[in-house]
């Protein structure tokens, strides 16, 4: 299952729409220049009313929602509604200038306009009555009642602002090429039902609502925070060059989001993983905004540097959000197998409402203290200068929060790149009539159900890896996944060298004393401190204390299948486990040699303990698929780790296969450690 073209659709349309949005509030500050009206008042005045149509459209289509988010809805209308009696009615006779309603109704007159023109497009296309020739004669009748009403207004007011019928006349053309591509005026947010549940069940579902919408906020947030301080540093006459500086923005970003996206996704996204690449361009925005936090004050490349390294970040957070869409909805197929992709977009439709009244709102606030100002309503350009660091230090502190919250809802999502893999091959699997009930179970219970994501073993391989880098040999012997990896053990070496750099989806076998609170400090004291004679009794039981918790968070980490010894029930709850590791695509590392007294550099592999080969046998019974066994030699003598051919379970050997089994993997990892002799 896809996503259909749609989404690619969807996604013209908000970022085309986010281009316009941004360019009508530069005319409503070239507007309000123009008529010697303080320039962040003409923003304001746009986006309050804007925002307000927005919410009460939204809010009129969707009465169906859930009572906690009728009330954030009904929170948000109050709050936009006193945002626009201050700023249409309260804040004009507070602060009075010369022509302010004309500068109002030429501010606000596109806005009115192309609402009126997509309510009415909206009313046919529903009603299957729209033709092309029906919605040229609406679109184009739109951009000419607009440009007639501005020039009447112009005319009235008794001004020679001539010159703001041009980009009002480029601005509605640009909103026109908008609906006539995108067909945006056809949003209905109709009721999804059981596909509003399926979405609201899936834990990586809702974390992924959570990073859309706050990294598309930081976007937006920082973005008017750009624009406001260069027009707090503007020091002459904002509507000669304001669709230069426009245009200027608008490149930079979108040379910006065509490079990440050409340059960035498959060295970066295919090779992480769609989470890890968000996580990593949250961290460079928030590595910009710490590193340059003074920027504002000094200016020039300073600012230049940070702004392009935070937009490269943010961008890098939107094209990985992207794709990871897509994968939202296997993940929501897992729950209804009828789900289609018109959910989905319907989904991201509602997304980008929340990201943009979310973006509003902020902006708003600020904004309406802002215009309050004396300062700024003086129009003292020596002010605005001296103001100009202080509001961009101080605001840029807002999409360094929603930053903060995105990384948070990232590092929780278990989408990660290994279940992107378990996902797609379920899918796969299912589309072609094949069931994996174990592997389906799995995935829902990470995916679907509350799952504490292990973020442990991350963090272990980001620290180890570069200092004690390893190179990889033989892995054109992996021919069949999963499979069982049997590895030296060299004390803490190999296992070590195993979970950090073998590049395979793994689960190690690990002694149930290892991971069980209750049992490891013991365990450490008797297998290791106790060996420190150098030191006193009283320190190595001390020592075994202090360090038993982060050994057992870091096993833990690695999600392992506990090993236990003794009773039969407990052998058997082992293998048990692990027929549920392979079938559910994972691979299985154990470490099974038996060693007489501690490992040595010098001493040879030690003989094997045999039970393990026991895989072999169960997973053929349950599955009919003879499973490959990969002996890894982990050499630190070398910092190579050397994976030999396997050996692959044969049914027909009976009990000798075990034997045989053991056997050819002693030997050939034996074959692989003689490779130092000589180096």
């Amino acid at each position: 299952m896809t996503v259909n073209a749609d989404a690619s659709l969807l996604d013209k349309d908000r970022l085309f729409g986010r281009i316009i949005y941004i360019y009508f509030c530069f005319y409503a500050m070239a507007a309000a220049e123009r008529f010697e009206i303080n320039i962040i008042y003409g923003a304001a005045l746009f986006m309050t009313l804007a925002a307000f149509v927005r919410m009460l459209k939204f809010t009129v289509r969707t009465t169906y929602d859930l009572r906690w988010l009728k009330v954030i809805k009904l929170a948000l209308i109050v709050f936009f509604v006193f945002t626009s009696a201050y700023v249409i009615v309260l804040y004009p006779l507070l602060y009075r200038y010369s022509h302010t309603v004309y500068a109002m109704l030429i501010i606000v007159a596109p806005l009115i306009v192309s609402e009126a023109a997509s309510a009415e497009l909206g009313r046919l296309g529903r009603s299957n009555k729209l033709t092309r020739s029906k919605e040229l004669v609406i679109s184009a009748g739109s951009v000419f009642v607009c440009a007639a009403a501005t020039s009447m207004l112009i005319r009235l007011s008794g001004t020679d602002n001539d010159l703001l019928i041009l980009p009002l006349t480029i601005g509605m053309g640009l909103e026109w090429l908008r609906q006539w591509r995108c067909r945006s005026y056809m949003i209905e947010y109709p009721r999804m039902e059981t596909f509003a549940a399926d979405f609201r069940q899936a834990a990586s579902a809702r974390l992924y609502d959570g990073m859309v919408i706050t990294s598309g906020a930081a976007l937006n947030v920082f973005m008017f925070t750009y624009v406001l301080y260069i027009l707090l540093m503007h020091k002459r006459s904002f509507s000669l060059d304001v669709f230069v500086i426009f245009a200027l923005i608008a490149l930079a970003c979108g040379v910006v989001f065509l490079l990440t996206y050409r340059f960035a996704r498959r060295p970066l996204i295919d090779k992480l993983g769609k989470n890890a690449a968000f996580v990593l361009g949250t961290a460079i925005a928030i590595f910009a905004v710490y590193v340059f936090r003074d920027s504002w004050y000094g200016g020039g490349l300073a600012i230049s540097l940070q702004t392009l390294l935070l937009l490269f970040g943010l961008m890098l957070q939107m094209i990985a959000s992207m794709d990871l869409r897509e994968d939202i909805m296997l993940v929501v197929y897992l729950q209804n197998k009828n789900a289609d992709a018109s959910a989905l977009n319907q989904r991201t439709q509602r997304l980008d409402h929340w990201t943009a009244v979310i973006s509003e709102a902020i902006c708003l606030s600020v904004l309406a203290v802002l215009i309050t100002d004396p300062l700024i309503y003086g129009m003292d350009f020596d002010g605005y200068i001296a103001l100009a660091p202080q509001v961009g230090s101080s605001l840029v502190a807002i999409p360094t929060l929603l930053l903060i919250a995105s990384l948070f809802y990232s590092l929780r999502q278990p989408l990660t790149k290994k279940y992107d893999r378990k996902l797609k091959a379920y899918v796969r699997g299912k589309e072609a009539g094949k069931e994996n009930p174990v592997m389906e179970k799995r995935l829902k219970n990470v995916l679907i159900t509350k799952y504490k994501k292990r973020i442990g073993v991350h963090v272990i391989r980001m620290l180890l890896k570069p200092v004690m880098y390893h190179s990889i040999t033989g892995k054109e012997h992996v021919d069949a996944l999963p499979g069982i990896f049997v590895f030296n053990h060299r004390e803490i070496y190999g296992p070590i060298a195993a979970v950090v750099f073998l590049p395979y989806d793994m689960r190690p076998w690990i002694l149930d004393k290892m991971i069980d609170k209750a049992q490891i400090t013991a365990h450490m004291y008797n297998g290791t401190f106790s060996r420190i004679r150098w030191l006193p009794v009283v320190m190595r039981k001390a020592l075994a204390k202090m360090l038993s918790p982060l050994v057992v968070w870091a096993l833990n980490s690695f999600e392992p299948i506990p090993v236990y010894r003794g009773a039969a029930k407990n052998v058997l709850k082992t293998f048990e486990l692990s027929m549920d590791c392979l079938q559910s695509g994972d691979s299985i590392l154990l470490f099974p040699e038996n060693p007489v007294g501690r490992y040595t550099d010098s001493e040879q592999i030690s003989d094997f303990y045999r039970g393990f080969a026991n895989i072999g046998r169960l997973y053929y019974k349950r599955t009919k698929e003879s499973i490959s066994f990969y002996p890894v030699y982990a050499s630190p003598r070398t910092r190579e780790l050397r994976i030999g051919e396997s050996v692959k379970y044969d049914p027909t050997n009976g009990r000798r296969e075990e034997e045989r089994i053991v056997s050819e993997l002693l030997q050939r990892m034996r074959e692989l450690q003689r490779l130092d002799e000589g180096r």
